[in-house]
């Protein structure tokens, strides 16, 4: 089947065949145009449902030679389309298996089929998740767990109640996010938080337009590029991130995408003791240094509890960074089992320096430990006198 921006159509029955096994519903597709033999003869007539067994009896017959067949988008589609959706994300948002989705829908009347079905009414983002479920993109996980975890977020932060006009536009800037490199075999290669790559800016101008909100496009945005506007972390104010549903969503994007992107990373280590604890390790690290919201992260130590000892490691490794005088170069080191407390700007006068003292690295930290472009490049650094307040890492580590 091919899927344009507006139109879904092919030039085989084979292809007929085959998008309504996928439905599991033959009858919900009509077709645009009649199918004709090479005499001519009307052999399946146009605006009727199809039937598995008559599609079948066309395989081997001489039809006239090929053209393009366009499926009608009635309501009966839709709803088939807005079924089989709703069927895969119930194996993400699994129960039997109590996963991080599963935790988040478990206890919120989150009605997903609602959010699905409404949405498909854009013809563009229609096409666009069809395309990636039917056609079983290498990125299909990806997006429908960050999109399951996106709306499981803002249902679970507490003390709010948003609309479903909200959870519908996130949902769709969960599912597009990743819109230009949706077709790359190596998509995966493209996430990148430390600013090397573009295409969250490039998929945010490719889906705008297509009666899709603005708002979706200004969520995907800066998915990929983080600042550390958190730092402080004020939801008393009325135009924080926490009121305004844009900025929310951007977050629970970033965030979102960060943790499964540690994720990919770190399990990648065979070495590793324990590989989740490392990823909580560096959600609270990163959201003390300000990079993600601290309401956002308490959802996560709510379901990850047995690994609270990685959350408060690394708190307190965040929280001794932020007090540098200079609030971006001291830097703890070894990652993650820290010993020192290194100066990343040997150039600047600091109180705080132990001079006399230097360390030498001799390369670059992996990227696997994730810093968001605060690695400590090779060469001699000074030591802080913040290593003196280093807790002990987790046995685990």
């Amino acid at each position: 089947m091919q899927f344009s921006n507006d139109n879904i159509f092919t030039t085989k029955v084979s292809d007929l065949i085959s998008f309504g096994a996928f439905l599991g519903k033959y009858e919900a597709i009509s077709l645009q145009q009649d199918i004709k033999d090479k005499n001519g003869n009307i052999l399946i007539s146009a605006k009727r449902p199809l039937r598995e067994s008559l599609l079948k009896s066309l395989l081997n017959r001489e039809l006239a030679s090929s053209y393009e067949i366009s499926l009608v988008i009635s309501k009966d589609l839709k709803d088939a389309l807005a079924e089989k959706i709703s069927k895969e994300f119930r194996r993400v948002i699994n129960l039997n298996d109590f996963s991080f989705p599963a935790y988040l829908f478990e206890k919120k009347s989150i009605n997903m089929h609602r959010i699905i079905r409404v949405t498909l009414r854009n013809r563009f983002f229609m096409n666009y998740i069809t395309k990636v479920i039917y056609e079983d993109k290498k990125i299909k996980g990806h997006l429908m767990e960050v999109s399951a975890i996106a709306i499981g977020l803002m249902a679970s932060i507490k003390g709010t109640e948003y609309k479903y006009s909200n959870f519908m536009r996130l949902f769709q800037a969960a599912m597009l996010h990743d819109y230009s490199i949706s077709d790359s075999s190596n998509w995966s290669d493209e996430e990148d938080f430390e600013g090397k790559t573009r295409h969250d800016m490039e998929s945010a101008n490719k889906i705008s337009g297509n009666d899709l909100s603005p708002d979706i496009a200004e969520m995907i945005l800066k998915h990929n590029h983080l600042n550390q506007e958190y730092q402080n972390d004020d939801i008393s104010s009325e135009d924080s991130w926490f009121n305004n549903t844009v900025k929310l969503g951007s977050a629970i994007l970033n965030l979102t995408e960060y943790y499964t992107h540690a994720k990919r990373l770190i399990t990648l280590q065979k070495n590793n003791k324990d590989e989740m604890g490392l990823v909580m390790y560096q959600l609270a690290t990163q959201t003390e240094k300000g990079f993600f919201p601290k309401q956002l992260i308490t959802v996560f130590e709510a379901f990850f509890r047995k690994y609270a000892v990685f959350f408060e490691y690394g708190k307190k490794i965040g929280a001794l960074q932020n007090e540098c005088l200079h609030k971006k170069f001291a830097l703890a080191y070894p990652k993650p089992k820290a010993t020192q407390i290194l100066c990343k700007n040997s150039s600047t006068p600091c109180q705080l320096r132990l001079y006399g003292q230097p360390l030498m690295v001799v390369s670059s930290e992996s990227d696997t430990w994730i810093r968001l472009g605060e690695k400590i490049p090779p060469g001699w650094h000074d030591k802080c006198h913040l290593s003196s307040k280093l807790p002990p890492p987790p046995d685990m580590f």
